[in-house]
């Protein structure tokens, strides 16, 4: 059985949240898809495996999954509903280009 990765998730207001990893070092500084920022942040420090979110304070798991999988994910606000997409890593982020490499993949393609 693989260790399961513990974020925790920091409300920074505005819908935006900071995620530390359990031994307290900040993982994402501040992101609006905070879950599958984090997973694209381990990613990219070569981590994989299971993850899972608490909120600061709160021993209740909010979210967990396959850190490979959520990588590959985000979520948008479409008309006041959270919709699932396809992740579009961007050329300018350089997280985003190590992510592209640690995925395998040809299917992401970077976007400018």
């Amino acid at each position: 059985m693989s260790a399961i990765t513990t974020l925790i998730l920091h409300e920074l207001g505005k819908g935006h949240y900071r995620v530390d990893l359990d031994n307290g070092e900040v993982l994402v500084a501040s992101a609006y898809d905070p879950e599958h920022a984090a997973a694209r942040a381990l990613m990219a420090r070569g981590v994989t495996g299971q993850l899972q979110t608490l909120h600061a304070g709160s021993p209740t798991i909010c979210l967990s999954g396959d850190i490979a999988a959520m990588a590959q994910l985000s979520v948008t606000d479409e008309d006041g509903r959270l919709v699932f997409r396809k992740w579009r890593p961007q050329v300018s982020n350089p997280v985003d280009r190590l992510v592209v490499g640690s995925l395998g993949r040809r299917d992401h393609q970077l976007a400018a």
